[in-house]
């Protein structure tokens, strides 16, 4: 039968004998202690440091962006001074909200305004007539009409010729019929002598043949 070879392992391992290494003598069976030292950092630098570049990998702005961050900028250097006089954000934006809700209150009631005005003015269908003169007589665009010293439109138009001037008149209600048989006059009257158009239906008067709800050039 083999037996099985076993190691012999001395307790204490053998150390090489140096004059400069002093052991202890309490330290006999162990080996010499050495002080510990910190681990030192170093820091790398490259040698042309002042003329880095960027990496490659560094995305460029967008230009929309610069685009989007005008406003911002106009924004923020309109709002320096006032933060020079001691004005908040938060009280220079209460006071643009409330000259947004002044502005907004008279932009509303000058389009209801505008509208009430478009729609009384539109209420009625108008029509236009042509009137000739042998003179003008102070006739101008805006010349006011009147039958019977009501004021049923003014002049738009007027068209000079050689034989006669032609006046263009547009009536606002097509309600009201200028007879063929009426005397049309160039009158003048107030103070400024203010130059009108006056008409006086003669007697009888003949009903209408032509529809007035369409815009027609009616000769008198």
């Amino acid at each position: 039968m083999v037996g099985n070879p076993m190691a012999h392992v001395s307790g204490c391992p053998k150390v090489l004998y140096s004059p400069i290494l002093t052991l202890p003598s309490s330290s006999s069976n162990c080996l010499p202690r050495f002080p510990l030292r910190k681990p030192a950092r170093i820091r790398a630098t490259s040698a042309d440091t002042g003329h880095s570049h960027p990496p490659s990998y560094v995305k460029t702005k967008n230009p929309f962006s610069l685009v989007l961050d005008v406003p911002q900028t106009m924004w923020e250097q309109t709002l320096r001074p006032l933060n020079d006089f001691g004005f908040s954000r938060k009280s220079i934006w209460e006071g643009g909200v409330g000259l947004f809700l002044v502005s907004s209150t008279v932009l509303i009631a000058l389009s209801l305004s505008w509208l009430r005005g478009y729609l009384i003015q539109h209420k009625f269908q108008k029509y236009q007539a042509v009137f000739e003169f042998a003179q003008a007589c102070g006739i101008r665009t805006g010349t006011p009409v009147r039958i019977r010293g009501v004021n049923v439109g003014n002049v738009i138009r007027i068209n000079p010729s050689l034989k006669s001037i032609e006046t263009v008149v547009e009536v606002d209600d097509d309600k009201t019929v200028i007879p063929r048989n009426s005397l049309i006059e160039v009158n003048q009257s107030g103070l400024l002598m203010e130059t009108l158009i006056e008409i006086t239906p003669c007697n009888p008067i003949p009903t209408p043949s032509v529809d007035l709800t369409q815009n027609v050039l009616k000769k008198v």
